[in-house]
């Protein structure tokens, strides 16, 4: 098993995270427990100026070299959303 990374979150932290798409930058960030805030932000190609874009809220398992039975759990307390029109 890969070791937690030391500024990660940890197993049954209570955190939060912001997506935010404007323009071509699409930033994210992730707000800790303690409020402490990290983002990054990345430029979006041209590619994308005429496509629909959508966010899903679950857990994704991209372990390809675990047990078979391997699973992923998570809890959401509120989930908000604000769609802009341009």
């Amino acid at each position: 098993m890969a070791p937690e990374p030391a500024d990660g979150i940890e197993i049954g932290e209570r955190w939060s995270y912001e997506i935010r798409a404007e323009g071509h930058e699409l930033t994210v960030t992730v707000i800790r427990e303690d409020g402490e805030a990290l983002s990054a932000t990345h430029m979006m190609s041209e590619y994308y100026d005429d496509a629909w874009l959508y966010f899903k809220a679950g857990v994704y398992n991209q372990n390809s070299g675990g047990e078979e039975d391997d699973g992923v759990r998570a809890t959401f307390f509120a989930l908000t959303h604000e769609h802009d029109q341009p």
